[in-house]
């Protein structure tokens, strides 16, 4: 499929249909569905309202598992994070249940990129490998599939241009989650630690969420063209993606 094939809503009829709606792939509904097909894109809103903020440590959103309800299908989930592996202590508590959260109901093989910086990966003193087991291990428990894995690894320099990403967000097919400080939100025993105020979800229905997202891609593939993708030595992985090549 292409990658806007890979963005797009479905209204099928047929006896695949409720196999195809289960898998959590791609935005499909049976014909006749239309409401809710719609209301999956404006996180349950009922309403035209594209965007879903909510405080960090609120009500609505204080651990993982509280964005659910949320979640849209995907077949891939690209984190940019430069902070997502810097405390290993961390990585439990927040990017295994973020995976966690998002995997929710899915029954099908995902695949998960993590574009983050090199010194911060290095001083949470976990390898490529360790990183990969524990993210496979844990999706795997969810959708009962492996997922495939790529990390990117780059480097900041001052006054040189690098590949070197300063936002925090989540990027799946249908919806984009920006992240605050980091994704790191909680401690081990539940609690906030981040010193940022807000999650914000943004669906790509909105044209200008969906262009800006689309730029998003755009730039972080020429990124990884010009590190030269699996022949770079800062690529690790599986080196598969719907929405990028290496």
């Amino acid at each position: 499929m292409s990658v806007g094939e890979l963005k797009s809503a479905y209204l099928l009829s047929g006896d695949c249909c409720d196999d195809l709606v289960e898998d959590g792939a791609l935005a499909i509904k049976n014909l006749g569905h239309e409401v809710n097909l719609f209301n999956q894109f404006v996180f349950l809103k009922n309403d035209y309202d594209f965007e879903k903020k909510m405080g960090i440590g609120s009500v609505e959103y204080n651990k993982w598992s509280d964005l659910e309800k949320y979640t849209m299908p995907f077949t891939d989930i690209l984190i940019i994070d430069q902070y997502v592996f810097s405390d290993a202590s961390l990585i439990p508590s927040n990017y295994i249940k973020c995976l966690e959260a998002l995997h929710a109901k899915k029954t099908i093989q995902t695949n998960i990129i993590v574009y983050t910086d090199f010194d911060q990966f290095n001083r949470g003193q976990r390898s490529p490998v360790q990183i990969a087991k524990a993210t496979k291990k844990a999706v795997k428990q969810i959708t009962g599939i492996k997922p495939t894995f790529t990390l990117v690894l780059v480097k900041k320099q001052r006054d040189v241009d690098s590949f070197s990403e300063h936002d925090r967000t989540i990027w799946t097919n249908y919806f984009r989650l920006y992240t605050g400080d980091s994704i790191n939100h909680f401690n081990s025993a539940g609690e906030k630690i981040t010193t940022g105020r807000e999650i914000h979800l943004t669906s790509h229905l909105k044209e200008e969420n969906r262009l800006l997202s689309d730029k998003l891609i755009d730039d972080l593939q020429d990124n990884i063209t010009k590190m030269r993708g699996k022949d770079s030595a800062k690529i690790y992985g599986d080196y598969i993606s719907s929405v990028l090549r290496f």
